[in-house]
């Protein structure tokens, strides 16, 4: 029986950085963390025929971009969660639609997201998802080792230690590691992807509580929101001995 695992993208604004090797046109890119994501498990499947990698997002028709590098990178599915009702979900909201989402799919072994988005930085949906599907097992991974019919091996970073751990599946992983070069795609890869089929899921597909997507369902509201960081400040230069210039970042940090 095929042994389906669903990766979580969160497709996040080219302005935040620029990622090598994109399509210039592309409004949006992969999380780094959902790349790294992906790249480890394609590298799984490899040794493993009977998993498949199924990619879902939230987003509007735009977002289609991200589903489409993640099929010509080796995934094997992509379904865009799109619809208006879902605009303004906050991490509550959307862990609920994503549940919902996941719901649709048979012997799901393993849900992974990353640990965070690097728009966000909020890194509660993986903790909500577990919640909402009733998978207690929800650990943190720097690096997935294996994948078996019954347990998950990987590898997790703690300080100064790295730990390899085995548990059960099914699991919810939070993906604490990134990727900020692109992989090269080859040309077949991506003609191949743009063959490929994204699927639509919305409110009515997911069968949801209206009450509990969008700006209904949230618990937070957003009022604000920046694409860009803080423009940088001026360049400060520091010059004398070493105790001179402990002490006058000393002072800058103080003030």
């Amino acid at each position: 029986m095929t042994k389906n695992i669903i990766l979580c993208l969160k497709p996040v604004s080219k302005a935040l950085f620029k990622m090598p090797n994109q399509v210039e046109q592309d409004p949006f890119q992969m999380n780094p963390y959902d790349s790294m994501a992906l790249k480890n498990l394609v590298s799984i499947k490899q040794t493993n025929a009977d998993i498949k990698i199924i990619c879902i997002c939230m987003g509007s028709k735009s977002a289609e971009c991200v589903l489409r590098r993640a099929l010509a990178l080796g995934a094997d599915d992509a379904y865009l969660i799109s619809d208006r009702l879902f605009a303004g979900s906050d991490t509550v909201a959307t862990a609920y639609i994503l549940g919902q989402a996941i719901k649709q799919f048979d012997n799901v072994i393993a849900v992974i997201c990353g640990v965070k988005s690097i728009d966000g930085e909020t890194g509660q949906v993986p903790q909500g998802l577990g919640e909402r599907l009733g998978i207690r097992r929800i650990i943190r991974a720097d690096n997935i080792i294996e994948l078996t019919d019954s347990k998950i091996t990987y590898r997790k970073s703690d300080t100064d230690k790295t730990y390899t751990m085995q548990t059960h599946l099914p699991v919810i992983v939070r993906y604490n590691n990134f990727i900020l070069k692109a992989d090269d795609i080859s040309l077949i890869a991506i003609k191949r992807a743009k063959k490929k089929s994204i699927h639509y899921l919305n409110v009515d597909d997911l069968d949801a509580d209206i009450s509990r997507c969008g700006l209904k369902g949230s618990r937070t509201k957003v009022r604000k929101t920046s694409k860009r960081f803080d423009k940088q400040k001026d360049k400060v230069v520091l010059e004398g001995t070493t105790t001179e210039i402990a002490q006058k970042i000393r002072d800058i940090l103080v003030h």
